[in-house]
């Protein structure tokens, strides 16, 4: 880029257009991706926009020229290249006014997904006047940095959306978001806009698994909002009746809802919990743990400076109850979780310190998740099918009324496996094979450990060599015809 017309910052209350960028060279007329209209950003919209390529420039004009009294921006994305396809590195932005004075403002910040955290790339950003309904672009960077310059004063409404059909419009489906700013003179407003593909379907209950005798792990299809609270209201366990159950497997209909079990209650529901919230949860207790076992620790010494070891003896063997289960892999808890067991191992309060970092999103708030879990005041029996029912949940996008239900049944433990006893019986050994020559001693029968555990050779005679020094051949031929020892 050499010169633009009109040049930057001009104020010039007569120009309509076009305005043009001349280059140092020839350029393409393909632009390195998208189209050559779609190259340019002009702020505010005021017109549907008309981009001629000449030789060594590029002309942007507006369909009935551009109007007075305003303070337009006009980017140009590097996506414009020269003949051998070297595409220009970074966007070159031109401000100008067709009558009023420049006011430097600048609103800027970070475009991210709601439910990563991450900025977006590639987002078409709005910011639309409350008072003359004016719309000014801009366009999320690599990082998902978006930024508007001399905006006027007054109330905008920002809008950041995935332009998947390039109409410059939020469609529906598109994913979004927004907030409302109000922007003063000579202001610098910095405003993060979180997006999220919307959602007209409420969250539905897709599976639920044991995590341990007493915790219960509830899997959704969406998004959970962090917002909504959760609790022993919108969920319930139930016991089934096995009986019915193994009669409808034999009717083939293994589907069919299980009756409730009259004679069986299912352990009471002590707590429900976003993944955000269960973290708490688990750093708390394992906080606690780590307290008592402190505690005993002192106690233990002041046992035995008083000479009381009987007490000393009980608090040492005196055990700790084993901290809350982490979240399997999948999803932002299972590091957290990870963290949070790894601390309680250590018995250091570092690790559950680090296991407490919850992810968060740039606005403070955790990250969501698609899961649930559920504490009970007592152990599942084993064997024994249970209904997971959860109603009134509602999703990251605000749909009411998720919910839906899930039979678990906790399986026992496995049984360690036996080991053999002896792996050579005593009748299974074989006879001594070895042949001993005549006039050889008896000490030359090999260790027990070669022959297994059914042989015990002779201790050695103490004017002998002990029996595992040579090899028993050897032993043997240097014995033989020897009648006596030197």
């Amino acid at each position: 880029m050499v010169a633009t017309v009109p040049e930057s910052y001009a104020v010039d209350s007569a120009f309509t257009g076009p305005v043009r960028f001349r280059f140092d060279e020839r350029i393409s007329e393909r632009v390195s991706s998208g189209a050559l209209e779609s190259a340019v950003l002009v702020s505010p919209r005021t017109g549907e926009v008309e981009v001629d390529h000449n030789r060594q420039s590029l002309e942007v004009g507006l369909v009935g020229g551009f109007e007075p009294g305003r303070v337009y921006r006009i980017t140009l994305l590097p996506v414009v290249a020269d003949l051998f396809g070297n595409a220009t590195r970074d966007p070159f932005e031109l401000v100008f006014s067709t009558g009023p004075e420049l006011t430097p403002t600048v609103v800027a910040g970070l475009v991210w997904d709601r439910t990563t955290g991450r900025g977006v790339s590639e987002l078409q950003v709005l910011a639309r006047a409350v008072e003359d309904s004016a719309v000014h672009l801009a366009r999320t960077d690599t990082g998902g940095i978006y930024a508007f310059r001399y905006l006027p004063p007054g109330s905008y409404q920002l809008q950041a959306f995935q332009d998947q059909n390039g109409n410059q419009e939020v469609d529906a489906m598109e994913v979004q978001g927004g907030s409302r700013l109000l922007l003063g003179m000579g202001d610098t407003i910095l405003t993060d806009v979180g997006v999220l593909q919307p959602d007209t379907t409420p969250a539905v209950l897709t599976a639920a698994e044991v995590l341990d005798s007493t915790t219960l792990l509830v899997r959704f299809d969406d998004f959970l909002s962090t917002q909504a609270n959760l609790g022993t209201g919108n969920v319930g366990l139930q016991a089934l009746d096995m009986t019915d159950s193994a009669a409808l497997a034999e009717a083939g209909q293994e589907d069919a809802p299980l009756p409730v079990s009259d004679t069986l209650k299912a352990p009471a529901i002590t707590g429900v919990f976003q993944e955000f919230e269960y973290r708490a949860f688990v750093q708390e207790r394992i906080a606690e743990i780590q307290r008592q076992d402190s505690l005993r620790r002192v106690q233990m010494a002041a046992a035995r400076s008083a000479g009381d070891s009987v007490r000393a003896d009980s608090l040492s063997t005196a055990s700790s109850p084993p901290p809350p289960p982490a979240l399997p892999g999948g999803g932002v808890g299972s590091r957290q979780g990870a963290a949070l067991t790894a601390g309680s191992q250590a018995g250091g309060s570092q690790g559950g310190a680090q296991g407490a970092a919850f992810p968060r999103g740039p606005d403070g708030q955790p990250l969501p998740g698609r899961r649930i879990l559920i504490r009970l005041d007592a152990p599942l029996v084993t064997n024994q099918p249970y209904r997971v029912v959860a109603t009134g949940v509602v999703n990251l996008a605000g749909m009411p009324l998720g919910g839906g239900d899930a039979v678990v049944v906790r399986t026992p433990p496995p049984e360690p496996d036996s080991a053999e006893a002896d792996s050579l019986a005593a009748d299974s050994v074989a006879a001594d094979t070895l042949q001993v020559p005549q006039g050889s001693s008896t000490d030359s029968v090999p260790a027990a450990d070669s022959m297994g555990p059914a042989i015990q050779p002779p201790a050695p005679r103490p004017d002998t060599l002990p029996p595992d020094t040579l090899p028993p051949d050897t032993m043997d031929v240097a014995r033989q015809g020897r009648d006596h020892d030197p």
